[in-house]
């Protein structure tokens, strides 16, 4: 005799509760463009966001639809803890990081362009960097 297992998984949302979706946003690079949604889900629908405590990097903020967006200078792991809300008495907050890293120096090579060289012909030509 052979038995087949099946496993099934749901999520059930009751009504009059916000579950999260978001585990952490992605991280980013300072001085760069950012921009991540984070998500939570209620049977009620209609959700706002508001940054409850904690702080964003300066340049980043959070719109009510969730959206974490701008650009900052600053590099570092930031802590903060977001609302999703149904209504007043409806909602849920979760602990987020935050990580924003620096980003990599720009390298520039002189000269721009390197004089041509000739098939079969040993080559040596010299150049510099900057911003290393």
């Amino acid at each position: 005799m052979k038995f087949l297992a099946v496993g099934l998984f749901f999520a059930l949302q009751l009504a009059g509760q916000v579950g999260w979706i978001t585990v952490d946003p992605q991280a980013g690079l300072a001085g760069v463009a950012y921009s991540f949604q984070i998500q939570a889900s209620s049977a009620q629908g209609g959700l706002t966001y508001a940054l409850q405590s904690g702080a964003l990097p300066a340049g980043i903020t959070m719109s009510s639809g969730g959206v974490l967006a701008g650009t900052t200078t600053q590099s570092g792991t930031f802590t903060f803890t977001a609302r999703a809300a149904v209504s007043a008495s409806v909602f849920s907050d979760r602990l987020f990081r935050l990580l924003i890293v620096s980003a990599p120096p720009a390298v520039t090579f002189f000269p721009l362009e390197f004089p041509s060289g000739s098939l079969g012909l040993a080559y040596q030509t010299s150049f510099s960097a900057i911003g290393v």
